[in-house]
């Protein structure tokens, strides 16, 4: 039977680690907060894209989150006929460490580069790898492995990113996967030029990404949510019949998103208030 093994790059990663301190592997640490001093937050972002993937496919999948090089070999030496490494521009470097464990390691498992770190060109990535994963992949598997197409909405994997202060439970926010790309096509976006100016609606509907809301409330009534889509706000249509869905389910909800100024002019305040939006992430570009 066919075995697939996706991970990040191997922790350690950082200036102590040999890395130059400009390297933006933490988003709000590292750039977004990164001159709020003690109030600027530490977190780290998995790729949630890997699980979603293997919730998806067919084929047996394990999943690691930035490993260390022991536990990695480890893994490698149960026998997997592909290993994805999933990686950024900045970790690329690190992909290539990765890579070369893995040939060393498991010289029979075909390497699957993605992630955004494949807008590389082939030629700087062929050196590391078999194949390339550009753009969905859910699709790119289902085809390699030779599973049969899968109609959206795909099913949604519960992924929660839990907050601690001083190692205390402080919040649970369930991820909600509801599109890929942009439909804005800015040509200074890499999300953009990833998927080729083109919007992927993984959840289609308002009522798709409401299932989802309540898949997560039934786990947890005081579930925190955050749409991952680049601009969630600009399909008019999808929001409010999402919002609409909020309504009738009767109970209010904290809700972080993406927009832009274009999408959020679409709506006033209680309409915003009534889909349960009270954090928004603006890109603004000068």
């Amino acid at each position: 039977m066919t075995k697939i093994l996706f991970t990040t790059v191997c922790r350690p990663l950082g200036p102590k680690h040999g890395d130059g301190p400009s390297v933006g592997y933490e988003l709000l640490f590292g750039q977004v907060t990164r001159a709020q001093g003690i109030f600027s937050p530490r977190a780290t972002h998995l790729h949630f894209g890997l699980d979603y993937i293997a919730h998806n496919i067919d084929t047996p999948t394990t999943v690691l989150h930035f490993p260390s090089k022991k536990e990695l070999i480890s893994e490698l030496k149960k026998g997997y006929d592909y290993v994805g490494i999933s990686f950024i521009l900045s970790t690329f470097h690190r992909m290539k460490e990765v890579s070369a464990l893995i040939r060393e390691h498991a010289p029979q498992s075909k390497i699957i580069a993605g992630g955004y770190g494949t807008v590389l060109t082939d030629e700087e990535l062929k050196p590391h790898c078999d194949l390339i994963c550009r753009g969905e992949g859910v699709a790119f598997m289902r085809a390699l492995l030779g599973e049969l197409p899968k109609a959206m909405p795909y099913d949604h994997p519960d992924i929660v990113s839990r907050l601690r202060f001083f190692s205390a439970p402080a919040s649970n926010t369930g991820m909600i996967f509801a599109g890929l790309g942009c439909p804005n096509g800015c040509d200074f976006c890499c999300t953009s030029h990833y998927f080729k100016r083109k919007h992927i609606k993984l959840l289609p509907t308002g009522q798709d990404i409401y299932n989802v809301v309540t898949q997560y409330l039934e786990k947890d009534p005081n579930m925190q949510f955050t749409i991952l889509d680049e601009d969630f706000l600009l399909n008019k249509k999808r929001a409010m019949e999402f919002r609409d869905c909020v309504i009738q389910g009767g109970k209010p909800l904290s809700l972080f998103c993406f927009a832009s100024f274009k999408a959020l002019s679409q709506y006033t305040t209680e309409e915003l208030l009534e889909m349960g939006v009270d954090g928004c992430w603006i890109g603004y570009e000068g």
